[in-house]
């Protein structure tokens, strides 16, 4: 059976020379007919090549470790807290190692509800 090709967005790794890409919705110049292309992950330039299937391999990365999924959400909750007025957000780093701990267990006590939305959908979004 043959195996679905991977859908737009998702990273790929040629197999050729080891480029890295991104799955994009493309229509060939040459035939005008509508496929899927791989924008080469290059800055400055827009190249997009087609989609082989035995040519790309779908990049499958290892899940985030608990304390990396915090540091994300932290990051989320800083700007959050600093787009409403609140100056007194401190970097990752200025965090007390006990603040930090409790941030991988989930926010402080006496977080609203937006916080706490936005918390839980980072957690989710990148594998809490």
């Amino acid at each position: 059976m043959k195996a679905a090709p991977p859908s737009p967005g998702k990273q790929v790794r040629s197999r050729n020379d080891g480029q890295i890409g991104f799955i994009v919705e493309w229509t060939d110049p040459r035939t005008g007919k509508p496929g899927l292309g791989v924008r080469l992950d290059r800055k400055q330039e827009n190249i997009v090549r087609p989609y082989h299937e035995g040519m790309w391999e779908v990049v499958v990365r290892p899940p985030l470790t608990p304390l990396q999924v915090a540091r994300v959400a932290y990051q989320a909750d800083c700007a959050l807290r600093s787009a409403r007025g609140e100056y007194s957000v401190k970097d990752w780093r200025d965090l007390k190692e006990d603040a930090r701990i409790s941030f991988v267990e989930g926010l402080p006590p006496g977080a609203d509800e937006e916080r706490k939305a936005l918390w839980a959908a980072v957690k989710e979004a990148v594998g809490g």
